[in-house]
C-alpha cells in the first residue's frame, strides 16, 4: 500500500487526519476531496492551492458551513457563503446580497460570525453596528479602523457603556462619549435638587487592559437617587493618562452648601 492509498484510507474514515499528511498529498486534490467529504473542515489542513479550488470549498462547506473560515478569501464569494450559512441553518435566500447573507448570520449570532466573511467585509461598517448591538464587548474583536468608527463606536456604548475602553483613535476620550456614559459632566447649568456635595475619589480607567468595576461603581452613584440629587465638582484626568494608564484617579471634590 502506499503513502497516498493509506492517507486516502484514513481521510475517509476522519477527515481531519488530513492534518497529518505529507505536505505534497495536503495538495493532492484526490486525498483533500475525500477528506472534506468526510469533514469539511479538513479543509484547514489542506494546502494554499486546494483552498483556492472552488470545487472543494464548496464540498466542504456543503458538508460543514464552518470550513468556509479555511478557504481563500477570494472564494469567499456569494455561492460559497449561501452554500455555507444555510448548512449553519440561517434563513438566508438565493435573492440576497453577499453583505446582506453574512448581515442575517451576524444579526442572529453576534460578531463570531464576522471571521467567516472576506476581509473587505470584516471591516464593514453595518456588519460591525449590527455585532455591537448584539454584545458591545465585540468591539475588542474588531480590526483597528473599526475600533476607530465613530458610528460604530456610538453603537457600541449605546448597548455597553463600558466598552468605551476598546475603542481607538481617541474615541475613547472623547468628551460626547464620556457624556453619554455618564462619565463627564458638563452641564453647567443643570440645576440640582440638594444644595450638598459629595466627595468621591475612585480608581477607574478606559484603558483597554482595565476592568469595568470602578467605572460602572461611578455610574451608579450618579444615578442613585440620593447622591445623583447632589451637584458634583470633576477633574478629568489627562487624555494621556486615560489612554495609557491602567488606573487613574478621577475626583469629585464637595463642599459645604
Amino acid at each position: 500500500m502506499t503513502a497516498k492509498e493509506l492517507m486516502l484510507a484514513m481521510v475517509t474514515q476522519n477527515g481531519l487526519a488530513l492534518e497529518y499528511a505529507a505536505d505534497i498529498l495536503k495538495k493532492d486534490k484526490e486525498v483533500v476531496l475525500a477528506a472534506v467529504t468526510c469533514n469539511g473542515t479538513a479543509l484547514k489542513f489542506a494546502s494554499d492551492g486546494m483552498k483556492q479550488e472552488k470545487e472543494m470549498v464548496l464540498v466542504a462547506v456543503r458538508q460543514n458551513g464552518r470550513a468556509l473560515q479555511f478557504a481563500a478569501d477570494n472564494m469567499k464569494d456569494r455561492d460559497v457563503v449561501l452554500t455555507a450559512f444555510r448548512n449553519l441553518g440561517y434563513a438566508v435566500g438565493s435573492h440576497m446580497s453577499l453583505k446582506g447573507i453574512v448581515l442575517t448570520g451576524v444579526e442572529k449570532d453576534g460578531y463570531t460570525v464576522i471571521p467567516y466573511a472576506s476581509q473587505n467585509l470584516q471591516i464593514d461598517r453595518d456588519l460591525w453596528i449590527a455585532a455591537v448591538q448584539k454584545d458591545g464587548n465585540a468591539l475588542r474583536y474588531a480590526s483597528d479602523q473599526v475600533r476607530a468608527d465613530k458610528k460604530v463606536v456610538n453603537a457600541t456604548i449605546a448597548q455597553t457603556s463600558g466598552a468605551l475602553r476598546y475603542a481607538l483613535g481617541g474615541l475613547n476620550q472623547d468628551p460626547e462619549f464620556l457624556k453619554a456614559i455618564g462619565l463627564w459632566d458638563i452641564d453647567g447649568d443643570r440645576v440640582y435638587k440638594r444644595p450638598e456635595m459629595a466627595a468621591l475619589s475612585i480608581k477607574f480607567s478606559f484603558a483597554e487592559e482595565s476592568t469595568t468595576y470602578a467605572t460602572e461603581f461611578v455610574q451608579k452613584l450618579k444615578r442613585d437617587l440620593f447622591l445623583g440629587t447632589s451637584r458634583p465638582t470633576t477633574r478629568m484626568p489627562s487624555p494621556k493618562s486615560l489612554a495609557t494608564q491602567p488606573s487613574t484617579t478621577w475626583s469629585t471634590n464637595a463642599r459645604g452648601p
